[in-house]
């Protein structure tokens, strides 16, 4: 049996170092840690290790650790004990299909989405609804049909080969930009840059790219 443990960090990573099994999930905010339960001591902190580098650094104020318990007798789980994942073949899921980004004028993301991101059309439903395609996955411009989907779009990240290259040609579009690129964390392989902006309805997004160690492209 396994436990995760979950740290939140209140800031932007102000090292270069990234912890072993730790992997920033959004901003640089949130950090995942799945470890099994001989790695922490009774007071629930974690072990220190300095043959897997488990101190944390950059003097991050930390919560407690929260543990989370799987329950065998969750509803998605079968009486058989499968796993989650084979759930997911019996039921046939293999991909995300179509992701919903709210917008209050249509007309304006559709013309954000299509010009200053480069995304293609693929076809518009009425006023209220456009649909682009992102390597394969449908992204759905809509109006908030009810008051409690209007709120701002979960953060989708942009993959792309240049991060300063398509940071540099969105500003000269007038993108608004909410910081520069900068280095989330090293990783084994590679390098893991970000940079977050606004869309025309105010939802906050980013671009994303992975440098392979050695190279020089940011």
């Amino acid at each position: 049996m396994r436990m995760t443990r979950l740290r939140h960090f209140h800031g932007r990573p102000t090292s270069t170092e990234t912890p072993t099994h730790q992997y920033p999930a959004s901003r640089g905010l949130f950090h995942l840690t799945i470890v099994p339960l001989p790695g922490l001591l009774p007071n629930g902190n974690p072990r220190q290790s300095s043959r897997h580098g488990s101190r944390i650094s950059g003097g991050f104020p930390q919560a407690e650790p929260i543990l989370a318990r799987y329950d065998p007798g969750a509803s998605w789980r079968t009486s058989q004990g499968r796993e989650g994942r084979d759930m997911a073949a019996e039921i046939g899921i293999s991909r995300l299909g179509q992701i919903a980004i709210n917008a209050h004028d249509v007309d304006r993301a559709s013309a954000f989405y299509q010009d200053a991101l480069g995304l293609k059309l693929l076809f518009k439903a009425g006023p209220g609804l456009a649909f682009f395609d992102c390597g394969g996955v449908r992204l759905m411009l809509t109006r908030p049909e009810k008051p409690e989907f209007d709120h701002p779009s979960s953060v989708l990240y942009f993959m792309v080969p240049d991060l300063r290259a398509a940071h540099a040609t969105m500003k000269e579009k007038g993108v608004q930009f909410e910081d520069e690129p900068h280095l989330i964390a090293k990783m084994p392989d590679h390098d893991l840059w970000m940079t977050f902006f606004r869309d025309s309805e105010g939802n906050l997004l980013g671009l994303m790219c992975e440098v392979k160690t050695g190279e020089v492209k940011r």
